[in-house]
């Protein structure tokens, strides 16, 4: 993605919402309805809450979670919740417990947005909802007049770091653990990531892995052709 691309899309987007100010405020309002639990791991991205910043920062914050949703959501081993529920979350407080029940998803990406006088600082959280455990943390500063066009390398980067974690995660739970004890999206995850070490043992456990998870969802077997290249 471009920067100019990124700066005509931001500008577009701002462009709506100074026709509506009130509508950023009133996509916040809590949802009571849960997604369907995916075979995949389930992402939601929060939008970046501002610090002490005007109501421009609020939607600069709102537009770069919406394109880290977008690029995760191209992934074959992850599903990403749709931006407009994440935003039915209350934007000034970050509870994961309640981002656990509101959106029944299995990791979440929350930061903060700084916005200085002549700089931008994004802070960023890859955590585990279930367990409450930051997997990793993240932050990017850049100058101000030249944020929007380096704004694509900081979204690849999110990206590439919530594929791996997820995948590290995935392989260190499934250890030393019994089939029936495993979640849907770990089979899927750390038998695919198995599947790409040298060792004989790792690939039999991923076989494993796969072919248990074939057995939860036997409809899933189209994605194994995906499934076999291991990218995120």
């Amino acid at each position: 993605m471009k920067g100019s691309t990124s700066e005509e899309g931001f500008n577009r987007w701002l462009g709506a919402m100074r026709l509506d100010p009130q509508q950023v405020y009133s996509l916040y309002s809590l949802s009571s309805q849960s997604p369907a639990t995916p075979m995949l791991p389930l992402i939601a991205v929060l939008p970046f809450r501002s610090i002490a910043g005007t109501a421009d920062h609020a939607v600069l914050g709102d537009w770069l979670a919406e394109e880290v949703c977008r690029s995760l959501s191209r992934s074959n081993l992850t599903a990403v919740i749709s931006h407009w529920s994440s935003r039915a979350l209350d934007h000034k407080t970050v509870d994961i417990a309640t981002v656990r029940a509101r959106l029944a998803v299995d990791y979440c990406v929350v930061g903060t947005l700084r916005v200085g006088a002549n700089e931008i600082v994004l802070d960023a959280d890859f955590v585990d909802t279930v367990s409450g455990r930051i997997l990793w943390t993240r932050q990017f500063v850049g100058p101000l007049d030249n944020f929007l066009n380096r704004s694509a390398e900081g979204i690849s980067e999110i990206v590439r770091a919530v594929g791996g974690a997820i995948a590290d995660d995935a392989i260190v739970h499934v250890s030393n653990r019994r089939l029936s004890d495993l979640e849907d999206h770990r089979l899927l995850v750390a038998g695919v990531g198995l599947m790409h070490r040298p060792a004989l043992r790792d690939f039999a456990r991923s076989r494993e892995l796969i072919e248990e998870a074939l057995r939860r969802a036997p409809m899933r077997r189209k994605l194994m052709p995906g499934l076999a290249n291991g990218t995120y």
